[in-house]
């Protein structure tokens, strides 16, 4: 008789007390993982390919960092953290885009340190929602990071950026540039648009901009276990909406002033 995988439970609960739990196939994939020799394992985790029915999910490996971590098993443990980090560098590159050149490094590695560090700390729960849904908990992290490097006041920011030669402008472009809410908006224009356009917005309403359209994030939703625009602040889904109706409207004027 095959024997049952004991998987450690979540802790951490929602506001209104119900504790979190992973989905389904997340449970699925660790009673199969679990058992597993370290050769196959390590085998299993060299698939990027997250269609492919050999992928290991990103929930998955971050219970496998925690158990290693329980385990005392370092080398595993290595091994696991190499495999997060490699997943999130690029979603990590791609929404620090904005950052100043000489920042970026020192924002990439805070992200990083924010985000390993609760996974491998056992004295704390803080990261069960990363076994829930990972891609959202490591934008969330993200956020709490880059908004401290990007703020009006950073005259240097804006001045490497708007001063770097045109094919440095040109590598920093993102592909899903064409996600911000102007209208017609050129690649050889995103430099400038993250450097002066967003300068033109407050502060709250640039980081709501940038978390509605740049990371996604939903204005209100029911599940108090999902990080919203907000909840993030604090305030009514009417304020987010009134924030981001005059970011665009800003936004528009400073394309018509530019003559496109």
């Amino acid at each position: 008789m095959k024997q049952e995988v004991e998987i450690e439970p979540l802790t951490k609960a929602t506001t209104d007390g119900k504790v979190y739990t992973r989905r389904t196939e997340v449970e699925q994939q660790l009673r199969e993982l679990l058992p597993l020799a370290r050769d196959i394992l390590t085998e299993r985790l060299k698939e990027t390919d997250y269609e492919k029915p050999g992928y290991v999910k990103s929930e998955c490996v971050a219970y496998l960092i925690r158990h290693s971590r329980r385990l005392g098993d370092d080398e595993a443990l290595s091994d696991l953290a190499e495999t997060i980090t490699k997943r999130i560098n690029h979603t990590i590159d791609r929404h620090i885009s904005f950052v100043s050149p000489n920042r970026k490094q020192e924002c990439h590695d805070e992200i990083i340190t924010k985000i390993i560090l609760p996974l491998v700390d056992l004295q704390t729960n803080s990261s069960d929602y990363a076994q829930i849904n990972f891609g959202r908990w490591v934008k969330y992290h993200i956020l709490d990071v880059v908004e401290r490097y990007f703020s009006v006041s950073d005259k240097e920011s804006r001045t490497d950026s708007l001063t770097s030669t045109e094919d440095d402008a040109e590598e920093e472009v993102p592909a899903e540039s064409e996600e911000f809410r102007v209208s017609g908006l050129r690649p050889e224009e995103y430099s400038v648009f993250i450097t002066d356009a967003l300068n033109e917005l407050s502060e709250n309403e640039r980081k709501t901009y940038l978390m509605r359209y740049r990371w996604e994030w939903e204005i209100e939703n029911k599940n108090p276990a999902i990080p919203t625009i907000s909840r993030h602040f604090g305030v009514t889904p009417r304020t987010i909406n009134n924030w981001l109706n005059s970011a665009e409207r800003k936004l528009s004027e400073w394309r018509n002033q530019r003559g496109s």
